[in-house]
Parts: C-alpha cells; structure tokens; sequence
C-alpha cells in the first residue's frame, strides 16, 4: 500500500498532514467554517443586492452555494463581447460558454466573490452593468 501510495503522490506531506489534525482537533475547523460561511453569505447579498439595482434585467440561477453567481442576461446581450469588455475594464469573469457544449443557451456570466469586500462587490457590480450597457 505504501508503494502504491508513493508511486501516486510523491508521499504525503506530515506537517501539512498534523497541522491539519491538530486543526480539527481542537475544533478551529469548525469555527473557521461558521465564520466563513457568514462572510460569503454578506458577500454573496451583496452581489444579488447591486445587481438588482444595476442590472434590474439580469436574473440569478442556482442554488445559494459555493463562492459564485450564475447571470443571465437578456438574450439581446453578446456574452463573448460582454467578456472581453469586461476583462479590458480589469472586471474578472467567466462566462458560460467557457463551460457549455453547443449554442443555443441564454448569456450567462459567473461571477465570483469569494476574494472581495462588499464594498468593491457593489462597486465591481455597477462598473460590470456599465460595461454591459455599452
């Protein structure tokens, strides 16, 4: 088992293996997800909040999980060019058809916002509807 092991992931790193341990343990893991899953939940709001207001025709889809959002946009809008303004604005996103297989599919972008404050999510949310708008 042990070669079998070595031969699939070069060996497992102990520290990095106690730490983690120790971590649940003492129950850090826990409280670490209690208070993270608090944080993205403001976050994720945050998000739906400023895009109801500045992107009033957009819609949500998907459950309220994970450290993103799926837009749907008007099916006038262009998400391959909505894309590239957006990344020529320093506005980081993925689109659906980064994912999809085949047309025929609504302009759906992803928006993350695991790595922002709420204040740059609103802020980011209204520079996004700005570049959609034109």
């Amino acid at each position: 088992m042990r070669e079998e092991k070595l031969l699939h992931d070069q060996g497992t790193a102990r520290i990095e293996q106690l730490a983690f341990a120790h971590f649940l343990k003492r129950g850090d893991l826990d409280r670490h997800l209690r208070r993270m899953r608090l944080r993205y939940r403001r976050r994720r709001d945050a998000v739906i909040a400023a895009l109801a207001e500045s992107l009033p025709a957009a819609t949500i889809r998907g459950i309220a999980a994970g450290l993103h959002v799926t837009v749907e946009l008007p099916d006038t809008v262009d998400e391959a060019a909505v894309a590239a303004r957006a990344r020529s604005r320093g506005i980081a996103l993925a689109t659906m058809s980064d994912y999809r297989i085949g047309g025929g599919h609504p302009p759906t972008l992803i928006l993350g916002y695991s790595q922002m404050t709420e204040s740059r999510l609103r802020a980011g949310v209204r520079e996004l509807a700005a570049t959609i708008r034109g």
